[in-house]
């Protein structure tokens, strides 16, 4: 992470509550219920739930803070900033109903204005629905609607066997007739599973968009934003749980009628046990449920903040494309207020091969290929940042990678069950694989297995 002038603290979603364990000693029961293993907030979902089911419960995390893919950073006088999760979709009802039994507001940053499209060719201000065929002819802009018309059709149903042997970069190969089409197609595969589409198979693809309800719901998931940062519910979730922060489960074992859980500090007996760690984590603990061919992805989050929205000025939304060979931001959104006196918010990703050529480089290095591209696409007064993060999910321990973890060609999409363990997590979700939404349903899902809660099932499209 590459944080401009002095680094302001970056403070754990959660706010330990009396019993938050932060030293992770084992100072609270060595057995319990159930254990969850995994404070992201899935894991805090299932949590809560079987709490407030009257079951008493013990969450181990491997980590110094809470919220796995959700990090909110706070500094004194500013808006929060969101370096993972930040999304809601008007889609999004599980999270919303969440976010609204917690007492937790959503706003819509603007989107007023037309966007920038950067390309090799140079760089263009345009209506927003002319931007995604600014690079492309007619007969190109044809074929990429073609294509992506087959694509959202076959998302409509479960994969076939053979797409677990093609790749999506084959099936790009196929399916569009013209190099440009092919390309901008498969830049948006690759920006959504952070892996080239040569890495990725079709079956996943497919799967993945068919949880998300389709090409165009997914394409369209930047709505809202939470008043004070996603941290909040990750406060809100974690406030009555009994919590051991820096306590990764180490070894898994039954014994008679109730599961071991091992840690550095001791061992946990509980009769019930959700895993709900990234995959990385969950194969080192299940071994039989992981799947080593699977792999991260990378992926760089940018937040540059300005001392007003200069953007707007000219008329400009704030969003921008980038599809030069040598893009590195490959896209940005405003996330700030409509108040035309308040500062300047500029959200950018840096995804797929881009992401994986900066990746792990060293901290300089990486602010100066961002400066340099947000100058390209917002012009000089983009320099001069009040701060600006980048933040290389690429390096997280226990988050590592993009949105969720691609099948490549050849592997399976079905995770291997094991008996009496539930498991949570994003990827998990029958809903909105990779997004905050997904990690709230399978958090749910998970303890009504157990508890018998009834949790009304995901809302319909």
């Amino acid at each position: 992470m590459t944080i401009d002038g002095p680094g302001p603290s970056v403070r754990s979603p959660e706010q330990p509550s009396a019993a938050h364990d932060p030293t992770g000693s084992m100072t609270g029961s060595d057995a319990a219920d159930v254990v969850v293993v995994g404070g992201g907030v899935s894991g805090l979902v299932c949590a809560r739930d079987l709490h407030d089911a009257g079951l008493t419960v013990v969450v181990l995390e491997a980590s110094h803070r809470l919220g796995g893919r959700v990090l909110t950073q706070h500094t004194p006088g500013a808006e929060p900033i969101e370096l993972g999760a930040q999304w809601v979709a008007d889609s999004h009802h599980q999270l919303q109903a969440l976010l609204t039994r917690h007492g937790l507001r959503l706003r819509r940053p603007p989107r007023h204005g037309r966007v920038v499209h950067l390309d090799d060719a140079g760089r263009r201000t345009l209506p927003a629905w002319r931007a995604p065929f600014a690079s492309l002819t007619l007969l190109q802009s044809l074929d990429f609607l073609v294509a992506t018309a087959r694509l959202s059709l076959r998302t409509r149903q479960h994969p076939k066997d053979a797409d677990i042997h093609i790749s999506a970069a084959q099936w790009l190969d196929g399916a569009c007739r013209t190099a440009a089409g092919r390309q901008l197609l498969g830049s948006s595969l690759e920006a959504s599973a952070c892996l080239p589409a040569t890495d990725i198979s079709l079956a996943w693809v497919l799967d993945e968009f068919r949880r998300c309800g389709g090409l165009s719901r997914l394409s369209d998931t930047e709505q809202q934003v939470v008043v004070g940062g996603l941290g909040a519910l990750v406060d809100c979730l974690a406030a009555p749980l009994d919590i051991r922060l820096d306590q990764s489960a180490n070894r898994l074992r039954r014994t008679g009628t109730q599961w071991q859980i091992d840690t550095a500090n001791g061992t946990l007996a509980c009769d019930h046990v959700v895993v709900a760690t990234a995959p990385a984590a969950t194969e080192t603990l299940l071994p039989s449920a992981g799947d080593p061919q699977r792999k991260p992805g990378a992926v760089l989050k940018v937040v540059a903040r300005y001392p007003r929205p200069f953007w707007r000025d000219s008329g400009r939304s704030g969003t921008a494309t980038n599809v030069r060979t040598a893009a590195v931001v490959t896209g940005t959104v405003d996330a700030g207020y409509a108040d035309p006196g308040s500062d300047g918010h500029l959200i950018g990703f840096v995804t797929g091969r881009s992401a994986q050529r900066l990746a792990g480089r060293p901290a300089a290095e990486q602010r100066s290929a961002v400066l340099d591209d947000l100058v390209r696409l917002h012009g000089p007064a983009a320099r001069e940042p009040l701060h600006l993060v980048v933040h290389d999910w690429s390096q997280e321990t226990w988050s590592p990678g993009g949105y969720t973890w691609p099948a490549p060609p050849g592997a399976a999409l079905s995770r291997r069950r094991v008996q009496g363990v539930q498991l949570a997590g994003s990827e998990h979700a029958d809903r909105w694989p990779g997004f905050v939404e997904g990690a709230v349903q399978a958090g749910h899902a998970a303890a009504a297995v157990i508890a018998d809660i009834g949790n009304s099932p995901p809302a319909s499209w």
